[in-house]
C-alpha cells in the first residue's frame, strides 16, 4: 500500500508499504479506537487544539499517563527520530489525541503549524507517538465519571530526541 499526505496541492508525504492492502485492514480493524460517548466529548484547555477540533468543555480531572510525565519523558528519551535531517534541528512538535473513558488512546493528529521539511518531522513523531505504551488514565467529568477527552502531547525536539515530553 503507499500512503500520500497533500497539504496546500503539494505532496509533503509520500511512503510504501510492503504489506497488503489486507494487511492493512485487519490492522486497523485489530486496533480500531472507539469512544465510550461520542455525544460528551471533553478536552483539555489548550487554543491550538480547539482550533483543531473544535470547543469542548474542560474535564474536572485530565487524562494522566501511568508514571506521570518522568516516565513519559524517560520513554521518549529512549526512542529518537533516526532521519539524519532531524539531528541538525531544534523544533516544537504538539499532538493531540484523545483518550477514552477505558484509558485508551487514539485519533492522533499533528496540530502544530509546520510547513516542509518542520511539517516531515512532526509526522515522524507521530508516528513514534503512536508506538508508546498506552497506559493512560481517563479524564474525569464535573460529576467525577470516567470520560472521553480530547489531550495534547508535546515535545522539543534538540538533534532528534524528544525531550521536554509534557502534556496538560
Amino acid at each position: 500500500t503507499q500512503e500520500i499526505r497533500v497539504k496546500d496541492g503539494v505532496v509533503v508525504l509520500s511512503k510504501f508499504s510492503p504489506r497488503s492492502f489486507e494487511e492493512d485492514e485487519a490492522e486497523m480493524a485489530a486496533t480500531s479506537f472507539v469512544l465510550c460517548n461520542e455525544a460528551n466529548v471533553w478536552s483539555v484547555d489548550d487554543k491550538q487544539l480547539a482550533e483543531a477540533v473544535g470547543n469542548f468543555k474542560a474535564p474536572k480531572k485530565s487524562p494522566e499517563y501511568e508514571g506521570g510525565k518522568t516516565a513519559l519523558r524517560n520513554w521518549f528519551l529512549n526512542h529518537p527520530l533516526t532521519d539524519e535531517r532531524a539531528k541538525e534541528r531544534l523544533f516544537r512538535v504538539r499532538i493531540g489525541f484523545m483518550v477514552n473513558c477505558k484509558g485508551e488512546a487514539g485519533r492522533w493528529q499533528v496540530i502544530s503549524k509546520g510547513k516542509g521539511e518542520l511539517f516531515e518531522f512532526s509526522n515522524m513523531v507521530l508516528d513514534i507517538v503512536k508506538t508508546m505504551p498506552q497506559k493512560w488514565s481517563s479524564a474525569e467529568g464535573k460529576k467525577g465519571s470516567k470520560v472521553d477527552c480530547w489531550q495534547v502531547l508535546e515535545f522539543t525536539v534538540s538533534n532528534g530526541t524528544l525531550t521536554n515530553a509534557n502534556y496538560k
